[in-house]
């Protein structure tokens, strides 16, 4: 992976604050799902961002509206 880009690569867990419909059992999800990624980019040596600045709070995030849907 191009190491520029992954210089822009956010993914879960979420910046606090989350909506308060997204449940205890969405919440730890997130946090697996990101320790899962973690793993597979920290082998590669890859740079990545998580909880830096989008929340589950607002609803245009690009994951927070599946969330809100249960998805």
């Amino acid at each position: 992976m191009n190491r520029e880009l992954t210089n822009h690569i956010i993914f879960a867990p979420a910046a606090e604050p989350f909506h308060e419909i997204i449940s205890p059992w969405q919440r730890e999800f997130q946090t697996q799902i990101g320790q899962n990624h973690a793993t597979y980019f920290d082998k590669e040596g890859w740079l990545y961002f998580t909880r830096e600045r989008f929340d589950l709070l607002y609803p245009s995030y690009g994951d927070t509206y599946p969330t809100f849907m249960g998805l």
